[in-house]
């Protein structure tokens, strides 16, 4: 299917308007992050974390500067990483599996159907690896999910992560839905 110039500058801001509400939401996120190292003290994930947010505030601030296909790019990328990083630190009790779920949504959304497709493969290779490496025991969690779960922030963490990937995904889907209408 072609797409016209309407299209394609719709799906632009709309790209846009996904990174201006990630980079808002990634502020609250920082501040549970730095609340989780006074009980767990500072993880190497936290570092890429931190890494990724600032990111995503830079490409905020230059998404004018930078073509639809770099924005997108790194949005993916980023989120990727991001979400290995914790898979690769806590496993995958925590609150990555949401993220796979919008990065799916976004890459079919604003790149292909076929990178989206892309998507899910390396989340089914990622999850066997380390599924592999677990019951290998070539990688250990030393992470007691009881006390984590016993601590608020981290009920904190679970409800803002869930509560802000369902309303950036079910809000960029209501835009790109309601275009259509229009």
């Amino acid at each position: 299917m072609k797409l016209t110039k309407d299209i394609l500058d719709f799906r632009s801001q709309l790209l846009d308007k996904f990174i201006s509400l990630g980079a808002w939401a990634s502020l609250l996120e920082a501040a549970i992050l730095l609340s989780n190292t006074i009980r767990l003290g500072w993880l190497p994930y936290f570092t890429v974390r931190i890494i990724v947010i600032l990111g995503l505030w830079c490409l905020y601030y230059f998404r004018r500067r930078l073509s639809y296909l770099w924005r997108i790019n790194l949005i993916i990328g980023g989120a990727y990483f991001s979400i290995v990083a914790s898979l690769v630190q806590f496993g995958p009790a925590m609150n990555a599996k949401s993220a796979l779920i919008t990065l799916t949504f976004v890459t079919m959304l604003f790149v292909s159907d076929r990178a989206g497709w892309l998507i899910v493969a390396m989340i089914a290779v990622t999850f066997t690896v380390l599924g592999f490496l677990v019951v290998s025991g070539y990688l250990v969690y030393n992470f007691d999910y009881q006390t984590y779960l016993q601590e608020p922030q981290a009920w904190v963490g679970v409800v803002f992560h869930l509560t802000a990937y369902s309303a950036i995904t079910g809000y960029v889907a209501m835009k790109f839905c309601s275009s259509y209408r229009n």
